[in-house]
Protein backbone atom coordinates (compact mmCIF):
# COMPACT_ATOMS: atom_id res chain seq x y z
CA UNK A 1 0.00 0.00 0.00
CA UNK A 2 1.45 3.34 -1.10
CA UNK A 3 0.42 5.06 2.17
CA UNK A 4 3.17 3.25 4.10
CA UNK A 5 5.81 4.93 1.89
CA UNK A 6 4.69 8.52 2.18
CA UNK A 7 2.06 11.15 1.59
CA UNK A 8 1.25 14.34 -0.25
CA UNK A 9 -0.52 17.61 0.44
CA UNK A 10 -1.14 21.01 -1.13
CA UNK A 11 0.94 23.78 0.49
CA UNK A 12 1.12 27.56 0.14
CA UNK A 13 4.13 28.96 -1.74
CA UNK A 14 5.51 32.50 -1.81
CA UNK A 15 7.75 34.25 -4.32
CA UNK A 16 6.78 32.17 -7.36
CA UNK A 17 4.36 32.63 -10.26
CA UNK A 18 2.08 30.13 -8.50
CA UNK A 19 0.82 30.23 -4.90
CA UNK A 20 0.15 26.51 -4.28
CA UNK A 21 2.39 23.48 -4.69
CA UNK A 22 2.09 19.75 -4.41
CA UNK A 23 4.32 18.68 -1.51
CA UNK A 24 5.29 15.00 -1.63
CA UNK A 25 6.94 13.21 1.29
CA UNK A 26 8.67 9.85 0.90
CA UNK A 27 9.23 8.57 4.44
CA UNK A 28 10.18 5.00 3.48
CA UNK A 29 11.93 4.08 0.23
CA UNK A 30 10.11 1.16 -1.42
CA UNK A 31 12.03 -1.74 -3.00
CA UNK A 32 10.57 -0.67 -6.38
CA UNK A 33 9.54 2.86 -7.40
CA UNK A 34 6.26 1.42 -8.78
CA UNK A 35 5.12 0.69 -5.19
CA UNK A 36 4.68 4.42 -4.46
CA UNK A 37 2.88 6.34 -7.21
CA UNK A 38 0.78 9.45 -6.71
CA UNK A 39 -1.87 9.69 -9.42
CA UNK A 40 -3.37 13.04 -10.33
CA UNK A 41 -6.80 14.03 -11.58
CA UNK A 42 -5.08 16.04 -14.34
CA UNK A 43 -5.17 14.81 -17.92
CA UNK A 44 -3.41 15.80 -21.14
CA UNK A 45 -6.74 15.64 -22.99
CA UNK A 46 -8.11 18.82 -24.50
CA UNK A 47 -11.43 17.89 -22.91
CA UNK A 48 -11.64 15.31 -20.13
CA UNK A 49 -12.93 12.03 -21.49
CA UNK A 50 -12.17 12.92 -25.13
CA UNK A 51 -9.08 10.71 -25.28
CA UNK A 52 -5.77 11.39 -26.99
CA UNK A 53 -4.44 10.48 -30.39
CA UNK A 54 -0.93 9.16 -30.86
CA UNK A 55 -0.25 12.13 -33.17
CA UNK A 56 -0.93 14.88 -30.64
CA UNK A 57 2.15 16.83 -29.55
CA UNK A 58 2.28 18.05 -25.99
CA UNK A 59 4.54 19.82 -23.53
CA UNK A 60 4.46 19.25 -19.78
CA UNK A 61 6.04 22.04 -17.76
CA UNK A 62 6.42 22.40 -14.01
CA UNK A 63 8.70 23.78 -11.30
CA UNK A 64 10.30 21.48 -8.76
CA UNK A 65 12.53 21.69 -5.70
CA UNK A 66 13.59 19.53 -2.77
CA UNK A 67 12.97 20.94 0.69
CA UNK A 68 14.30 18.07 2.82
CA UNK A 69 16.28 14.84 2.49
CA UNK A 70 17.46 13.44 -0.83
CA UNK A 71 20.78 11.90 -1.83
CA UNK A 72 24.22 12.57 -0.34
CA UNK A 73 24.32 15.92 -2.22
CA UNK A 74 20.87 16.99 -1.04
CA UNK A 75 19.24 16.37 -4.44
CA UNK A 76 15.93 14.65 -4.83
CA UNK A 77 14.48 12.52 -7.59
CA UNK A 78 11.06 11.65 -8.93
CA UNK A 79 9.79 9.92 -12.05
CA UNK A 80 6.94 11.38 -14.10
CA UNK A 81 4.72 9.02 -16.03
CA UNK A 82 1.89 9.62 -18.47
CA UNK A 83 0.34 6.32 -19.45
CA UNK A 84 -2.69 4.46 -20.74
CA UNK A 85 -4.81 3.54 -17.68
CA UNK A 86 -5.20 -0.12 -18.68
CA UNK A 87 -2.32 -1.10 -21.00
CA UNK A 88 0.23 1.07 -19.11
CA UNK A 89 1.83 2.16 -22.42
CA UNK A 90 3.85 5.25 -21.55
CA UNK A 91 3.88 8.62 -23.29
CA UNK A 92 6.31 9.92 -20.61
CA UNK A 93 8.46 7.85 -18.28
CA UNK A 94 11.16 10.25 -17.17
CA UNK A 95 13.32 10.67 -14.06
CA UNK A 96 13.69 14.26 -12.85
CA UNK A 97 16.30 15.60 -10.41
CA UNK A 98 15.22 18.22 -7.87
CA UNK A 99 17.67 20.68 -6.29
CA UNK A 100 17.10 23.13 -3.41
CA UNK A 101 16.24 25.89 -5.90
CA UNK A 102 13.03 25.99 -7.91
CA UNK A 103 13.87 24.64 -11.37
CA UNK A 104 11.58 24.65 -14.38
CA UNK A 105 11.26 21.31 -16.15
CA UNK A 106 10.06 20.91 -19.74
CA UNK A 107 9.01 17.47 -20.97
CA UNK A 108 7.86 17.37 -24.60
CA UNK A 109 5.97 14.25 -25.61
CA UNK A 110 3.75 12.64 -28.19
CA UNK A 111 0.43 11.27 -27.13
CA UNK A 112 0.17 7.53 -26.90
CA UNK A 113 -3.32 6.46 -27.85
CA UNK A 114 -5.46 7.39 -24.82
CA UNK A 115 -2.49 7.72 -22.42
CA UNK A 116 -4.39 9.92 -19.98
CA UNK A 117 -3.17 8.82 -16.53
CA UNK A 118 -0.55 11.04 -14.92
CA UNK A 119 1.51 9.73 -12.03
CA UNK A 120 4.49 10.81 -9.94
CA UNK A 121 6.89 8.25 -8.47
CA UNK A 122 8.77 9.80 -5.51
CA UNK A 123 10.16 6.63 -3.92
CA UNK A 124 13.89 7.11 -4.48
CA UNK A 125 15.07 8.70 -1.22
CA UNK A 126 13.64 9.82 2.08
CA UNK A 127 12.72 13.26 0.79
CA UNK A 128 10.23 16.10 0.67
CA UNK A 129 9.70 17.44 -2.86
CA UNK A 130 7.54 20.34 -4.00
CA UNK A 131 6.08 20.76 -7.48
CA UNK A 132 4.18 23.81 -8.70
CA UNK A 133 3.04 25.65 -11.80
CA UNK A 134 2.21 22.33 -13.42
CA UNK A 135 0.88 22.65 -16.97
CA UNK A 136 0.28 20.38 -19.92
CA UNK A 137 -0.08 22.17 -23.23
CA UNK A 138 -1.63 20.19 -26.08
CA UNK A 139 -0.51 21.65 -29.42
CA UNK A 140 -2.53 19.23 -31.57
CA UNK A 141 -1.22 17.11 -34.40
CA UNK A 142 0.43 19.70 -36.69
CA UNK A 143 2.94 21.38 -34.34
CA UNK A 144 6.69 21.22 -35.06
CA UNK A 145 8.08 19.44 -32.00
CA UNK A 146 11.61 20.75 -32.59
CA UNK A 147 10.28 24.09 -31.30
CA UNK A 148 9.57 22.63 -27.86
CA UNK A 149 12.01 23.32 -25.04
CA UNK A 150 13.20 20.20 -23.24
CA UNK A 151 14.89 19.65 -19.90
CA UNK A 152 15.92 16.21 -21.09
CA UNK A 153 17.65 17.41 -24.27
CA UNK A 154 20.27 20.17 -24.35
CA UNK A 155 19.09 23.40 -22.78
CA UNK A 156 18.05 26.29 -25.00
CA UNK A 157 20.19 29.39 -24.46
CA UNK A 158 17.10 31.61 -24.83
CA UNK A 159 15.51 29.98 -21.76
CA UNK A 160 18.44 30.45 -19.39
CA UNK A 161 18.03 33.06 -16.62
CA UNK A 162 21.01 35.07 -17.94
CA UNK A 163 19.91 34.98 -21.63
CA UNK A 164 20.80 38.12 -23.58
CA UNK A 165 17.17 38.97 -24.36
CA UNK A 166 16.43 39.01 -20.62
CA UNK A 167 19.33 41.44 -20.01
CA UNK A 168 18.08 43.64 -22.88
CA UNK A 169 14.53 43.58 -21.50
CA UNK A 170 15.68 44.65 -18.03
CA UNK A 171 17.63 47.56 -19.53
Amino acid sequence: DAVQYGSYQIVDIEGQAFDKALQITCKEVPEKDAKFIIYTNATPEKEKGAGISAKEKMLMAFRIRIVEGGDENGNGKIKIQVQHPETYKKAIFQEITATKDWTIIYLPFYGKEDATDIGIRPGYYNQVIEMGGIEILNFGEEYDVTKFPSSVRAEFDDLKPDAQWRKDAFE
